[in-house]
C-alpha cells in the first residue's frame, strides 16, 4: 500500500501534467513521438523529485546539527537511506 507522501507526489505530478496539457499538445503537434514526450515528463519528474529529496535531506541534516550541536556521521547514512528509499 503506498504511503501518504507517494500519493501526494503522484497527485502533484498528475496535476502538473494536466496544467501543461496545452504545452504538451503543442510539442506533440510539432512532431514529437508519444514515447519521447513520456520520457520528457518522466525525466522532469525524476529530476524534480531527486532535487527535492536532496534539499530535504540537507535541511534535515542542518537542523539536526543545529539542535544537537554536532553532526554525527550516522546522520549522513540515515539521510542517504531515506533518499534511496523514496526513489525505489
Amino acid at each position: 500500500m503506498p504511503n501518504r507522501t507517494t500519493c501526494n507526489g503522484s497527485r502533484a505530478c498528475a496535476r502538473h501534467i494536466r496544467e501543461r496539457a496545452a504545452e504538451l499538445a503543442t510539442i506533440r503537434a510539432l512532431g514529437w513521438r508519444e514515447s519521447a514526450l513520456s520520457r520528457l515528463v518522466i525525466t522532469e519528474g525524476t529530476i524534480i523529485g531527486l532535487a527535492g529529496s536532496l534539499a530535504g535531506a540537507a535541511l534535515g541534516l542542518s537542523a539536526a546539527a543545529k539542535f544537537s550541536g554536532q553532526l554525527p556521521a550516522v546522520l549522513y547514512l540515515v539521510a542517504a537511506a531515506g533518499v534511496a528509499a523514496l526513489h525505489t
